[in-house]
């Protein structure tokens, strides 16, 4: 039954180190999830913003072109430079920041960002087609007013999709933070009670030592008291003989 016991005891020490383990790996996946989530955001933000400076880019070269300074060359390019980046945000790839690994997987910020997709392939399309008739296209025509409002329209949608991603960002953060601090504490209750087992297994190693020298001491005192007493009646037997 002591057997048993004491091999009972033991069975916590490989528990102990599994969960220690266990934690060990489960906080290292979820920094570095957090990391690349992060880093993910950072560069859809930056995307975002890109295709913001491409679009009022597109639009001065459109003007300038339409009033003959330019060609509609470099517009159209700028236009279709921040498809492009609306794409490798919602897709993943290749951004003058980096690159996005995996697509955008957030429903809301998809939405959105698939909705300034299509204003963008609308802008190009009012520009093409302000190229075409130049004449009927200059400042403060109908179709320039079509043209500025769809402009106002794509940079206000876009500046909210950049807050709606921040506040994203500070809400992981925040649950974030407590998973992590949840992780780190189980991890030092299980470190602080293995140490206090450990520690309460030593003492009770000192205390059964000291028992067992007690009672080595006391069979040897034993042993020579038996030993004298053996000498002294076999004194006795031999005067008795005698």
């Amino acid at each position: 039954m002591s057997i048993f016991k004491g091999s009972q005891r033991w069975y916590w020490m490989p528990t102990a180190v599994f969960l220690i383990g266990t934690l060990a790996i489960t906080l290292f996946f979820w920094v570095n999830r957090i990391s690349d989530k992060q880093r993910a955001n950072s560069l859809i933000i930056a995307a975002l913003m890109d295709a913001q400076i491409s679009v009022a880019t597109g639009h001065l070269w459109l003007e300038e072109a339409l009033s003959g300074d330019s060609t509609a060359k470099e517009a159209m390019a700028e236009i279709d430079q921040a498809i492009n980046l609306i794409n490798a945000a919602l897709n993943g790839g290749e951004t003058d920041h980096g690159l996005i690994a995996v697509p955008l997987d957030e429903p809301e910020q998809r939405v959105r960002l698939d909705a300034i997709k299509a204003m963008i392939t609308k802008f190009r399309t009012l520009a093409l087609e302000r190229l075409q008739n130049p004449a009927i296209s200059g400042v403060g025509s109908v179709s320039d007013q079509r043209f500025d409002a769809l402009f106002k329209n794509i940079l206000t949608k876009a500046a909210a999709l950049e807050d709606l991603v921040e506040v994203g960002n500070r809400r992981d953060l925040v649950k974030s933070g407590r998973i992590f601090l949840g992780i780190l504490s189980a991890w030092a209750f299980i470190v602080t009670a293995s140490t206090a087992g450990l520690w309460n297994l030593e003492r009770r190693r000192e205390r059964d030592e000291e028992a067992l020298l007690k009672a080595h001491e006391q069979l040897l005192s034993q042993a020579g008291e038996l030993k004298a007493h053996r000498e002294q009646l076999a004194e006795l037997v031999e005067i008795r003989s005698a």
